[in-house]
């Protein structure tokens, strides 16, 4: 994680037609996300998620998302746009 600015972790996950799926992402072992994705209801296909990682800054860490099987059916998920950006701090506020 860059030692200056902010970091945000982002990426976009989507569900079966059919069925849904738990979503982890770790750092250092620490869960920071623990969501259900799902197609019914939400009305769109792609969830987009941004996690910020800027208190880890200056540090190298382990960063693990994962696809959880929660007692359904159809728990396979579909994933893209991974990636780690890392923005300029505005100094005007």
């Amino acid at each position: 994680v860059a030692a200056t600015g902010r970091t945000v972790l982002r990426v976009s996950v989507a569900a079966h037609d059919q069925g849904d799926w738990e979503l982890r992402v770790l750092v250092r072992g620490e869960e920071l996300v623990r969501r259900v994705v799902s197609h019914e209801g939400s009305g769109a296909r792609w969830s987009d998620l941004e996690i910020d990682l800027s208190r880890f800054a200056g540090r190298t860490i382990p960063v693990r998302l994962e696809n959880r099987a929660n007692d359904w059916a159809w728990e396979f998920g579909y994933w893209a746009d991974l990636r780690v950006d890392n923005e300029p701090l505005s100094s005007a506020r």
